[in-house]
């Protein structure tokens, strides 16, 4: 059974702008990545980086990730901070998520959540060279500029983001 990642995102552009090329790296690593978002427009640019598209319900939220991980929960779910902060439905599923400690929560955004501050650690995750190359392709698709693809992505985490970001992705 393949490990599951669950991504929450305002839109598809913003999920390829920010964490497209982690995306495409878990993908490679053999992950399952399905990505839920309010705005589905771009679905072809997502697919360019091997993720499924969802529509994002927040008030049905956490069915949503038991249907989408076949019965369970995913063993990590990456959020928005924006969304966190904006959205109770989100707010209240990752705080549940956080609760239980059955899957790793990842935050990426602005923002540092005052609420998660004793729990969560900044760190970042270097992309592959594939990983660079997919996301400016799926910035074309999406029509977005192209003109900082960076190396490396700014992630929080309750855990060690060595193991979250880079290690969960080759634990397996």
């Amino acid at each position: 059974m393949p490990y599951r990642l669950a991504v929450i995102s305002p839109s598809a552009n913003e999920t390829i702008q920010q964490v497209g090329g982690w995306l495409f790296d878990q993908v490679m690593a053999g992950w399952e990545v399905d990505v839920l978002v309010a705005d589905r427009a771009n679905p072809r640019a997502l697919s360019i980086l091997g993720v499924s598209v969802h529509e994002l319900k927040s008030a049905e939220l956490k069915s949503a990730l038991v249907a989408i991980a076949n019965g369970g929960l995913p063993h990590t779910v990456a959020v928005a901070t924006q969304l966190y902060a904006s959205d109770d439905g989100v707010h209240d599923c990752v705080l549940d998520l956080l609760g239980e400690g059955g899957s790793e929560i990842i935050l990426w955004g602005e923002d540092r959540p005052v609420d998660l501050d004793f729990r969560i650690d900044t760190g970042e995750y270097a992309l592959s060279n594939a990983a660079r190359a997919f996301k400016r392709e799926a910035l074309v698709a999406a029509a977005l500029s192209t003109e900082t693809v960076e190396d490396t992505g700014i992630f929080r985490s309750r855990v060690s983001l060595k193991y979250a970001v880079r290690g969960a992705a080759i634990s397996h």
